[in-house]
């Protein structure tokens, strides 16, 4: 049996360790959460961060070949 979301200790842990490090949390209802991941698996928590950018490779150096004895 699933456990209630104030229960999970996975979901407490998370939310301890946000404020720990001053994270912001919303309160937001399951209908809410399902609507803001459009009906993808959530476990009760969303986090919105914004994306990492990536920088473009321009070239590789040249490959190390190791000998295979």
């Amino acid at each position: 049996m699933r456990r209630p979301p104030a229960e999970d200790p996975g979901r407490t842990a998370a939310l301890r360790l946000a404020k720990a490090m001053d994270v912001p949390v919303e309160p937001a209802s399951k209908w809410q959460l399902n609507h803001l991941v459009a009906n993808r698996p959530h476990q009760g928590l969303l986090l919105a961060a914004t994306p990492v950018p990536v920088q473009p490779l321009v070239s590789l150096g040249p490959a190390e070949h190791k000998d295979a004895r």
